[in-house]
């Protein structure tokens, strides 16, 4: 069965980016589900219980809001406190200097990466090692 990862990215380009990136790793068995905006993505993490949420750090809070925040750790807090997606491994690939939050943070907040992106600053080997991690504890979460 495909995994599911939805990727929640207000930038069209850096969207198509991470497409292309799961193409060029010949990474077939992936269904790539989009949302630019917290909204978007909330409603998507919902009804499609994706197995992992690749996450910017910094996009709108709705269709209506063309002001980007730093919406991401919001976002991410708020999905910890639904029952339905609490679990849902995430990986954090942002272009935002914000000092990130500290490692038992991120710990509760089953974050298994935090990336810079694009496209020199992203170190790939470490990126697809955090995504097979995650995919792992989504498989065995599900499990359980």
């Amino acid at each position: 069965m495909p995994y599911k990862v939805l990727i929640v990215e207000d930038q069209t380009l850096d969207r198509h980016e991470f497409h292309k990136m799961f193409s060029d790793a010949g990474r077939n068995n992936y269904i790539l589900l989009d949302a630019e905006n917290g909204g978007e993505a909330r409603r998507t993490a919902q009804e499609e219980t994706p197995n992992l949420i690749l996450l910017d750090g910094m996009f709108p809070e709705d269709a209506k809001s063309r002001v980007r925040s730093d919406a991401g750790i919001h976002f991410l807090r708020g999905l910890r406190n639904e029952q339905a997606t609490e679990r849902i491994p995430v990986v954090f690939v942002t272009g935002m200097s914000w000092e990130r939050p500290s490692k038992e943070e991120l710990g509760r907040l089953v974050v298994f990466g935090w990336f810079r992106k694009w496209p020199r600053d992203l170190e790939l080997d470490r990126f697809w090692e955090a995504v097979d991690q995650a995919l792992a504890f989504s498989t065995n979460s599900v499990a359980s």
